[in-house]
């Protein structure tokens, strides 16, 4: 079986198992312990200051994943459910880093379910935060009704994914840095080889440009109100490694890395940059008859 996901694996029972499987969800189960890639430490520190200043009632944290979000959240007070597909994970989550009080642990519930059918009544929450799901799921529009189903009618929704247009990804139209590995993969296939991958695979199912998330979220039930682009920096892969050295050599820098977000807020606003991020931010609203 082919190790780049396509929208033909359509399969749910094969996807569950894959995602219940340490080996095929093995980036989740590094979030554990924290994010090691800055792309996702930047996105983290933007989605957690926008948390903050918005001080929902209470939190869905769907696709939590290693439950880094859930853990915070919960250590900062909020009320938190963390909502992942893989039940093995979410049993993990409690013991990891950074660990909560049996205080806080009262603020904090984990569920194991399927996105595309969540277990909870309407206007359930006040904030539905879904972040790198979208992309993993085969039928996405159905999860996006069903955050908008289960948010308040004043509530808000925080998404994030990755974005086609970004000047340097893997899967991005433009290609910098990251080109070095899409020739090495085009070999491999001519080989009969698999692609490499960080991870082994390669599991995005959809693939869009901010313009395409825009449309798809409008179109099924959310309003975006608001957008930012994640860390406008080329992707190194793993594979390149004298250049991923040099990157993290440069970014775990805390004035190098402050830098890079005080020109990326500065780049958010400025045409085209504002699109050129490796992931996009939408923040939005339930949409009501009225914005119909």
């Amino acid at each position: 079986m082919s190790n780049q996901f396509t929208t033909n694996y359509l399969d749910e029972k094969y996807l569950q198992e894959f995602y219940q499987s340490k080996e095929g969800f093995s980036w989740a189960y590094e979030t554990l312990s924290g994010y090691s890639e800055f792309a996702s430490i930047r996105k983290f520190e933007l989605i957690m200051s926008l948390i903050k200043k918005m001080k929902p009632e209470n939190i869905l944290d769907n696709g939590c994943g290693g439950g880094l979000f859930t853990r915070s959240l919960a250590k900062d007070g909020f009320s938190v459910v963390g909502f992942d597909l893989s039940l093995g994970l979410l049993l993990k989550i409690k013991s990891s880093l950074p660990a909560v009080t049996p205080e806080q642990g009262e603020k904090l519930s984990l569920i194991a379910g399927n996105s595309q059918r969540l277990s909870f009544k309407n206007n359930s929450f006040s904030l539905c935060l879904c972040s790198e799901v979208l992309e993993h799921i085969p039928d996405c529009e159905k999860t996006i009704e069903e955050l908008s189903r289960v948010l308040e009618e004043d509530g808000k929704a925080i998404i994030t994914v990755p974005n086609l247009h970004c000047y340097d990804s893997l899967e991005g139209r433009f290609k910098i840095i990251s080109k070095i590995l899409e020739v090495i993969n085009f070999g491999r296939r001519l080989l009969g080889k698999e692609e490499i991958y960080r991870y082994g695979y390669n599991t995005h199912l959809h693939k869009y440009t901010p313009f395409q998330w825009r449309k798809i979220l409008e179109k099924n039930g959310l309003k975006v109100t608001f957008e930012h682009p994640v860390f406008i920096s080329p992707y190194i892969p793993q594979v390149i490694k004298p250049l991923k050295w040099v990157e993290r050599f440069l970014y775990s820098k805390d004035l190098i890395f402050r830098l890079q977000n005080f020109v990326e807020n500065y780049l958010s606003l400025v045409y085209p940059f504002k699109f050129l991020g490796q992931l996009h931010l939408f923040i939005c609203e339930k949409r009501s008859l009225l914005d119909e």
